[in-house]
């Protein structure tokens, strides 16, 4: 798979832009209401060693899950300049500050910085066992490619020999980022339960109240959690083999960047596209990010861009095969407040 070079660099260079804008805000804000110390940028772990460069005497960076700054923001008052984060992490804050009455921390929607389809990654062999039970449990026509969320979660945890599989692979496998420790965990888990119930348009009630879904929800939070750390599970996956994992999801950008290290395995895997997207925020106040400059917007992006971030839309052309030629409008997911308590749901289940 063909790579940009200097990805790190580029990525270093944007956040480094956007640190020198909001210094300056810091010095604006020294002039007109009070003396303001280092500069305070948050990161959730996936960009962690492009912001830990960025740290010195004038900018303090912290490497956070998207949980425990979601905590702090819901404070009366922090210290929080810059969020880079996907959503829909910035909206729950929001929610939850006006829930406790206090003023919204963000005044509006973030802007959007890049997208990336969210896809399976699945080990070929794997894959056509999966396909075919896949499309027995749905009823799809044979040869049909039904590989989905549901059906991934209804085979974790599962003996591979119970669906057609090998007996020596043990049980399925799935690997998910944690939706608590990292920043895409949240879109990666609310696409997979979006697959359960085949909508977008759900509630609190299908949560809590379908107790097939909690039976599916339980195996699939069992087979998935043990493995979930803030280390991609795709990393994993394609460094160690099918003893770490069997399927993972993952974004487009997130699969070519590993695979641009582990180009050997690219044939051996299967990849494919779920219909739902990440979508990655500059979050901060609406006055802050306003002080960002066109330029260093278009530093940020490019940026992205060279990570196979999808920018405008326009697909990159490290895509695979399986990745859609065009983005829909819209994100796939369910809303934030029910992605906001499906994580809390991942949190409580053993």
């Amino acid at each position: 798979m063909r790579r940009a070079p200097a990805t790190l660099a580029a990525v270093v260079g944007a956040i480094a832009m956007i640190g020198v804008a909001l210094v300056a805000r810091g010095r604006i804000d020294h002039r007109q209401v009070v003396a303001r110390g280092p500069l305070h940028l948050v990161c959730v772990p996936e960009v962690a060693e492009a912001c830990q460069s960025l740290a010195g005497d004038s900018v303090n960076v912290a490497i956070e899950g998207p949980s425990t700054t979601s905590a702090k923001l819901t404070q009366s008052t922090t210290d929080v300049d810059a969020w880079i984060v996907p959503s829909p992490w910035p909206t729950i804050v929001d929610s939850r500050r006006r829930r406790a009455g206090l003023a919204p921390f963000f005044g509006g929607p973030a802007p959007v910085l890049g997208r990336s389809p969210i896809q399976l990654v699945v080990w070929n062999d794997r894959a056509a066992v999966l396909t075919s039970h896949c499309s027995r449990s749905s009823g799809a026509k044979t040869g049909a490619v039904a590989i989905d969320g549901r059906c991934v979660g209804d085979a974790s945890g599962q003996p591979w020999a119970s669906i057609g599989g090998s007996s020596t692979w043990g049980k399925v496998k799935l690997g998910l980022s944690d939706p608590i420790l990292t920043g895409t965990g949240a879109s990666l888990l609310g696409a997979t339960v979006r697959s359960y119930f085949g909508r977008t348009t759900l509630s609190l009630a299908d949560l809590n109240n379908d107790d097939a879904f909690a039976v599916w929800f339980e195996r699939l939070v069992a087979s998935a959690k043990g493995r979930a750390t803030i280390d991609a599970p795709l990393r994993r996956m394609l460094s160690q083999g099918p003893s770490a994992n069997d399927i993972v999801a993952t974004t487009e950008a997130e699969l070519a960047s590993i695979l641009a290290k582990n180009s050997t395995k690219a044939t051996l895997i299967t990849t494919v596209d779920v219909g739902a997207t990440v979508t990655l925020l500059l979050a901060g106040p609406t006055s802050h990010v306003h002080e960002i400059t066109a330029k260093q917007r278009q530093a940020i992006v490019a940026a992205l861009r060279a990570l196979d971030w999808r920018i405008d839309g326009r697909r990159p052309p490290d895509a695979t095969a399986s990745s859609p030629l065009s983005l829909p409008a819209t994100n796939g997911l369910p809303s934030e407040g029910f992605l906001d308590a499906l994580v809390e749901q991942w949190r409580v289940t053993k």
